[in-house]
């Protein structure tokens, strides 16, 4: 049976969220719950649970109620927000755009860890989604120049955004490009990054079917998936990373759960990268793979 509440009162406002969450199989339902009447009330999580009998009006009740019974549906709680925390800094996202992984910012300490005693960083971030990479190593990298390139423009219309309101607009420079095209004329570019950054589409389409609702049937699946059993990319990405990289230039690139092994030997192969080496994530995944120029 359903919970009934009184739709004027905070407290009861959540435990209602919180059942119905629980009954759609979400995860931390009452975190969740908590999370979307902040974002409708404007409260701080600190504040909510200092005020929960607060009146709540009627038209807050009912968008409540919509905000709950949707991300019951599955649909992410990120979109629902509207935006994200990756790394140290706040993202907008929306439905379209890839939403940042907590995993994606072991590349991030990659690459700060590469520059850290450098006083220039030249970086491209390809298929940058929401700008989460390059705008992570902007913020981090005060003397930073970041080019970042991505094929969808509802994603690089986000990515500028956020490079705004994160105040790096004037060193992340975005381009619309599948990966390294939209340079392939650009001679004065060639052998000039210090560093080349990705987390490219990675989950072999077969897989389609495995993935969690939230994310097989509202993420974009241009950033999501790729053929040759989800290596499409990264082959893409070592083939060419030579042409734009400079000798002692880094090459870093997020990998999924079995593919560490794989991409580390298409890089042990190219005579353009030496020393490879893989990075696990917290659950232990072999999850970034980092490479130098030669």
């Amino acid at each position: 049976m359903l919970l009934m509440v009184d739709s004027t009162d905070l407290r009861g406002a959540l435990a209602w969220g919180e059942d119905f969450l629980k009954r759609a199989g979400i995860d931390s339902p009452e975190f969740t719950a908590q999370l979307l009447l902040c974002h409708l009330t404007e409260h701080d999580r600190t504040e909510l649970l200092l005020h929960l009998e607060e009146g709540l009006s009627e038209a807050h009740w009912r968008e409540f109620k919509q905000l709950v019974q949707k991300r019951a549906s599955g649909f992410p709680l990120q979109y629902l927000l509207g935006e994200c925390g990756f790394y140290d800094v706040t993202l907008k996202v929306t439905p379209g755009v890839f939403i940042p992984r907590p995993e994606t910012e072991i590349l991030v300490e990659e690459v700060l860890t590469f520059f850290k005693g450098k006083e220039e960083a030249f970086v491209l971030d390809l298929g940058t989604g929401s700008g989460a990479i390059a705008i992570a190593l902007a913020t981090n990298l005060p003397d930073s120049r970041i080019v970042a390139t991505d094929i969808s423009l509802e994603a690089l219309k986000v990515a500028r955004i956020n490079a705004i309101e994160n105040n790096v607009d004037d060193r992340v420079f975005f381009h619309a490009s599948d990966l390294f095209e939209v340079f392939k004329n650009e001679v004065e570019l060639q052998n000039r990054f210090d560093a080349i950054v990705s987390n490219p589409p990675y989950i072999a389409p077969e897989e389609k079917e495995s993935l969690p609702k939230e994310v097989r049937d509202f993420e974009p699946p241009e950033a999501l998936f790729a053929e040759e059993e989800g290596l499409f990319f990264h082959r893409r990405i070592i083939e060419s990373a030579p042409t734009y990289l400079k000798p002692g230039g880094l090459l870093a690139l997020e990998v999924a759960l079995g593919q560490a092994k794989e991409v580390k030997q298409l890089l042990e192969s190219e005579p353009s990268f030496r020393e490879v080496r893989i990075r696990e994530d917290l659950t232990g995944i072999k999850r970034v793979i980092c490479s130098l120029r030669t």
